[in-house]
Formats: structure tokens, sequence, C-alpha cells
């Protein structure tokens, strides 16, 4: 009875079971199998774009703050999206995280990430009238990222433990670049005399410091007695693509052009040329871009991290020295990336960013809003050539625009002829100091200069006198050899020449194009040529008189124009500039005659027959210009030669050969048989004469031209076979006579024997 009952209650519970797992049994969607989907929204490249959305792209370098945004799903349930920004340049700087949650039905997500927290310092600042605008319903993380290069880890984990994950790398960058300026050096409150100086090249120099970098500089110039600080410049010049080491252009006089230096100095031209004071500001722009949450970037977001001050670098040279740092030192310690770590174990890492707090305490003392310069085209040193013009300008009449047209200065053939330098001329060049008198740089000053600078960094209290000596340490006068970690010199002061093209735009105006390397001809190792170290160099007062001479050797070639410069500055930094339009010249030869080669008729005599003519075929070759060829003939019946024809090459018609170094031209001409008799033989001489210049040469052949045929006659044949005779001879017969041709040889002769029918 009671094993009954047990089998009937295990049988019920086996039931239960397995109507149990019959509901379970069944995947469906009780089971969680696939991993979640994640996506990450980057920008596209157009921002009118109508899907664009503001969140940088990867590899972008981002500042200010920025949203992450994607799209999270799963098949069942997001249980968690973290957000975690790794260094990769700071091994030691640990994660950042963030979580953020997506939305339950659409799995989209959003979050605003302030590296510098910049949105809560915003809304904190009773005096800020213009708050951030954050999408609604949306606020900043207030967790801060120090700039750096990251990789970004987007992790999505559903309710089973399944993941997917997603990296972006881009950099974060909130630093603007640190500007270090050798030239102009002068504050806005410096004494007169110690105004920088500038000629006909208004340049910046000195040093710039980013690490993604800096990408424009803003140069806005002002007049000196224009105090307002909200002040509109009468002119902002823009430059991009700033590289660390900046010895740039700003603008650069050019007579009668209007352009951005007569926009400044107030004229074109040097006549009445006095000296213009300016002030001057700065803003220096990184590579960084923003990424509003609110929407499409302005053009303001795009220009990068910004900043309105600069240093001199003979302020702060001293603490550079004292504190053994470099310009990117001080940028790192403005980012937060300094190491501050020390290699002497007694420093704690306390007293290194208390070291670090301190020069950047110095350093915001001799931060500089504003500066001054002063302009006058005649203060740059200039250069002339003796015994030579200036280079012309054909047109002189501005148009509309104020455009002159500046054309060819070797296009016109009477130029030419006034500016030829033959092979093996020389020239005297003489350098003057400009205007204000400040001494002209030798390269032997900039090796005294380079030691000076060396002492002072050496020891800058002991050598204090020597800190202005510093600026001739920079990548313009030397370069560290990293061997014996000492400066050497690479400064310059000598003439060169460079090879010009005419160049014409697209509006027609006509400008020069340097092409190649420069030619320095007193640069040599030639013991038996004058070395720019000696002879070939003189000081006459505070002038350098240069003797160069112009050698084909020396890298020049023949039918190319060259213009003469000299490279060096002042010791104001002020660049050698030309004189007006300065001087060039075209290179020719120093007298070779054309070379004439006939490739037909080889032979120096040839023999032609009656009604025809002779064809010359062959090359001329010049060293540089064009030939003049002309065919003359003098018969045994003419008194003197006689032209028969004459052409002249263009310049183009020229191949250059490159076995020989001279300029081929081909020519083939058929003298008609109309420039010899029809009615009596005789010899003719044919010359080829071809001029280059004042330089000719000749070729000539000789010409039988045989008009008679040779006359012949029979002396005797044997047999003679009479009429009345035998109708045939079997053997031999003999013909004998002769042919003679008084002009000419006998070249052949055909015999034929004739069969005549009967009764002829």
């Amino acid at each position: 009875m009671k094993k009954g009952k047990l089998f009937a209650v295990l049988t019920a519970v086996i039931s239960i079971f397995w109507a149990s797992c019959e509901v379970e049994i069944g995947l469906g969607a009780a089971v969680d199998t696939e991993a979640p989907k994640l996506k990450v929204y980057e920008a596209s490249n157009d921002p009118a774009d109508p899907n664009y959305k503001p969140v940088p792209k990867a590899g972008d370098v981002v500042r200010s703050y920025f949203m992450l945004a994607g799209q999270a799903t799963d098949d069942k349930e997001i249980k968690s999206l973290t957000i975690t920004f790794k260094n990769l340049r700071d091994t030691n700087a640990g994660e950042i995280d963030f979580s953020v949650t997506p939305d339950a039905l659409t799995g989209e997500w959003a979050i605003i990430i302030d590296p510098t927290q910049e949105i809560a310092a915003a809304l904190s600042d009773e005096d800020n009238t213009n708050d951030p605008k954050l999408p609604e319903g949306m606020k900043a993380e207030t967790k801060k990222i120090p700039d750096g290069e990251y990789q970004v880890t987007f992790t999505v984990v559903d309710n089973v433990s399944h993941e997917t994950i997603v990296t972006r790398q881009f950099t974060i960058d909130n630093t603007p670049p640190v500007i270090v300026i050798d030239r102009p050096s002068s504050k806005d409150d410096a004494d007169q005399n110690e105004i920088d100086s500038y000629g006909q090249s208004f340049t910046l120099e000195g040093q710039a410091a980013d690490d993604n970098d800096v990408a424009r500089i803003d140069v806005m110039v002002f007049d000196v007695d224009d105090d307002d600080p909200d002040a509109t410049p009468k002119i902002t010049i823009t430059k991009e693509n700033i590289p660390s080491r900046i010895n740039m252009d700003i603008a650069t006089f050019s007579e009668g052009v209007q352009n951005d230096y007569s926009k400044i100095y107030g004229s074109d031209t040097t006549e009445g040329a006095k000296t213009n004071y300016f002030n001057f500001k700065l803003a220096a722009y990184d590579g960084a871009v923003k990424y509003p949450v609110e929407g499409v970037p302005s053009e303001e977001d795009k220009l990068g991290n910004k900043t309105n001050t600069y240093y001199l670098y003979e302020d702060i040279s001293t603490i550079f020295a004292d504190y053994g740092i470099k310009i990117t030192d001080v940028y790192h310690m403005f980012n937060g990336s300094y190491n501050t770590e020390s290699t002497d174990s007694s420093e704690t890492s306390e007293r290194a960013q208390e070291t670090v707090e301190e020069i950047k305490g110095f350093l915001q003392k001799d931060e500089i809003q504003k500066g001054i310069f002063s302009l006058n085209p005649e203060n740059s040193p200039t250069f002339t050539v003796t015994g030579r013009k200036q280079l012309e300008v054909k047109g002189v009449d501005k148009d509309d625009d104020g455009k002159i047209d500046f054309s060819a200065y070797f296009g016109d053939e009477a130029v030419f002829e006034e500016t030829h330098i033959t092979n093996g001329s020389s020239l005297t060049i003489e350098v003057t100091p400009g205007l204000d008198a400040i001494a002209l740089l030798s390269e032997k000053d900039c090796e005294e200069y380079i030691a000076y600078g060396e002492s002072y960094q050496d020891d800058p209290v002991g050598n204090k006198s020597y800190s202005r000596y510093n600026k001739y340490l920079s990548e313009k006068y030397a370069k560290l050899n990293e061997e014996t970690n000492r400066y050497e010199s690479i400064y310059l002061f000598r003439p060169y020449f460079i090879e010009i093209e005419e160049v014409t735009d697209a509006e027609g105006n006509i400008s020069f194009k340097e092409i190649g390397e420069r030619i320095y001809p007193l640069q040599t190792t030639e013991p038996n040529k004058a070395n720019y170290l000696d002879s070939s160099i003189k000081k006459s007062g505070s002038n350098y008189k240069f003797t160069v001479q112009i050698l084909k050797d020396d890298g020049f070639q023949f039918r190319k124009n060259y213009k003469v410069g000299v490279e060096g500055y002042d010791r104001s930094g002020n660049k050698i500039m030309d004189t007006g339009k300065g001087y060039g010249f075209r290179f020719v030869s120093g007298g070779a005659a054309p070379t004439i080669v006939v490739q037909y008729p080889l032979e120096t005599l040839t023999r032609v027959k009656k009604g025809d003519g002779i064809l010359l075929q062959g090359v001329i070759s010049t060293e540089d210009g064009s030939p003049v060829v002309t065919v003359l003939k003098q018969g045994e019946d003419d008194e003197k030669e006689i032209e028969i024809t004459t052409w002249e090459y263009e310049e183009g018609e020229g191949v250059e050969n490159k076995i020989s170094g001279l300029y081929d031209f081909t020519y083939e001409y058929r003298i008609p048989e109309t420039w010899f008799s029809q009615a009596k033989s005789q010899q003719y001489k044919i010359i080829l004469r071809a001029t280059n210049g004042k330089r000719a040469s000749e070729d000539e052949k000789t010409v039988l031209y045989d008009v008679d045929g040779p006359e012949i006659s029979l002396t005797e044949v044997k047999p003679v076979i009479e009429k009345a005779g035998k109708d045939c001879i079997n053997k031999k017969f003999s013909v004998k006579g002769s042919i003679n041709d008084k002009f000419d040889n006998v070249s052949s002769a055909k015999w034929e024997l004739v069969e005549k029918g009967e009764g002829e």
C-alpha cells in the first residue's frame, strides 16, 4: 500500500519536472547569446551635411569641452557603457573613466567632456555674461583631463557580461603656443635709440613651441600714436605653418609697388624716405579644433588655442640658462606634462614642482603684448656692382590696381648687349651699411659673437655682459655640433648668383622666378683661385668689397640669365638688399666661333652634271646665342663671292648636346641649278659661313659643274664585212677608239651591238 503511494508521488513529481522542462527547453528570447552593438559617431568633413555630428574624428587635435556620442543596442538589455581615456605619452598617468547610460528606446548616448572644467568656471563667474550653451538636459562631466595624446576605449556590456569594445585616438590640447621673439626686440616703452630698426624687409625672428604645431601667426601693426587699446590695426598680416625656428619676412619693400610694406610704411618709394615708428601685436594659434556641442564649428572655433603674449629672448635667456631649460620645456610646464622627476635623489618631486611654479612666475613678469619698431627702406644695407647698370624696367605706368608692369629685364636685345658677361670676366661688388649706419656683420665677426654667446651660456652670471650675443646661437647664424656640444658658424657673408626665368601670372604681370641652387664663385678649394677669406674681400671703412670671377667651371651656363645677390646681415639682423631693381647679366662665351660640320657632301670635291643642284646638310654648334648662316659661291667667271642665301636661327631651335655642352642647330639647303652656268663647264667654290655676334667660321667645298658630255671616236673595226661578202662572221671582232672629256674624268662606258635588218 505504501509502495504504491510512493510510486504515484514520484510519478507526479516527474510529470511536473518534464512539464517544467518543456517550457524552458526552447532558447527563444529568454537566453542572451549576442554581444551588444556599439557605434561611436564621428564628425563628417562637411559641416553643412544634414547628418553632421559635433563630435571629434579619430586623429583630431581637440581643444575646449566637447561631446562624445553614439549608439549602443542589445537584444536584451545594456548593463553599462564606460569611456576610458589612457594617456599614450605619459605611461605613469592613471586611466580616466566616464560612464554614460544609453537611451532605453533608441540606444543613443552622449556625454560632454570638459578637460579644463571650462564650463564650471564660466557658470561660477558672476561677471561672465556668455554662459556655454549645452543641449537640453545635459551637463558636463567634472573630471579633468590633462593635455596629451589619448587612446579612448568605449566598452559596452550587457546583463550576461557580453561586451563590445571600440577605440579611438585623438589629442587633447588646451595650451596655446609659446612664442619667444628675437626681433622685433624692443618693447613699446623703449627709448627711441633702443627701438629695433628695419630697412626694406620687416622680419619676425624667434622660436615657437607647441606639441601640435603652430598653425598661424597674425602680426597686427598700429600707428605709434594710437593709444586706444581697442584700435583697429593699420594692417594684419597672417603667416601660416609656422616652424619652430621663426625667420620669416612679414613685409618687403619693392620700389613703386603697393604691398603690405607700403601699407605699413605709407609710401612705395624711397624718394624722400624717412624713419617711421609703429607698434605691433602678435596672435599665435596652434592646430587644435573646437567642436561646439551646440552645433557647427565657427571660423573662430577652427583657429586653435590662441595666445596674445610673447617673450623677448633677451629678457628670458637668463631663466633658460639658470634652470637649463628650453622653450619646449616652458610649453610643457604650461600644459602640465613637464617631467618633474629629478635625477638627483636628494630633490623631492614636490621641490621640482615648486621650481616649475617659480619659473612660471618669472615668465609671467616678462610677458609682452605690444612692441615697437621703426621702418625706413633706406636703413637696409645694400650693394652695388662697379661699372654695371641696374636692371631696367620696360613699363612704369601703374594700372587701376596700382600694379606696375615689371617686364623681363632680359627680354630686350638692347638690354642683352649691355648686360652680357663673358666667361672669365670679373665683377666688383661693394656692400654698404644702411642709412642708420649699423655695421655689417662679417663671417669673422659672427664667429667671434658665437664664442661670446657660448661664454654667456656657460656662465650667465660671470659673463652677463655677453647676454646680447646669445642671439648668435640661433639657427640663423650657428648650429650645434652634437659631438663637441659647441656651436659652429653657418653664417655666410658673400656674393651669390642665381639663375632667373621670366614668369607671367594669370593677370599678365611679369616677374622673375629663381631656378636651381645659388652659385658662390668665391667658395672654392682650388689653390689657384681667390677664396672669400683672402684677397677677394677687402674692407674699406664701413664698406666691404668683393671681387669675383664668373667662370663656366663654377656652374654658370651659357645663354642663361643670372641675378646678383649678397648673403648677409648688418649687426641688427637686417638683410643685405638690392638697390632699385638690382643687378643681373646674361652669361655668354668668351669668343669661341661657331663650329660647322658638313655631313653632305662629305668629299671636299664634288662633281655635278648639268641640270642638277647640290644638297648641303649638317650641324652648326655654338656655345651660346644663335648663328646666322650664309651660303656663297664663286665660279671661274666670278670676280668675287656671290651670296646665294642666308638665314638666322632662333635660340630655341638649338638642341643642347649633353656630351659637348654646345647647342646644335641642324641645316639642310639645296642650291638650285640656276646658280650654275648651264652653258659652260667650270669649277665653283661653295662657302658655308656661320656667324654668332662678331665671331665667325667657314667651311668650303669644291664643285665641278659639267655641262658637256664626253667625245667618242672609233679608229679601227676588224674585220670589216662588205655588203657583197659573206653573211656572217664566225670569229672574234675588235673595235678600237677613244672616249675623252675635256673637263671631267670618264666614269663609265657602255658598248652596244645593234643588229640591223637587210637594207639598213
